[in-house]
């Protein structure tokens, strides 16, 4: 069992928490051994909560990063995509 990390980006709108700064939607989800580290971690957002995964973290799909450059525009964030 590996556990992960989510927080609240807007109303119901949550996205995996990243070792990257900055990240994106797209960037690759941390991942922990133990829900004792993640939950340090989930303490870092005020929205932050713990999930247990098995296996890999699944990636957004196409329609989900495409919501989420779309998200980032409405927001002003220029990023190059």
């Amino acid at each position: 069992m590996r556990y992960t990390v989510m927080f609240q980006v807007e109303e119901g709108e949550w996205m995996y928490a990243s070792a990257e700064n900055p990240f994106t939607y797209s960037s690759p989800a941390l991942s922990f051994t133990t829900r004792e580290e993640a939950l340090v971690e989930a303490e870092k957002y005020n929205t932050g909560i713990v999930v247990e995964r098995e296996g890999d973290v699944r990636e957004f799909n196409r329609e989900e990063r495409m919501r989420a450059k779309m998200r980032d525009i409405v927001n002003g964030n220029k990023h190059e995509y």
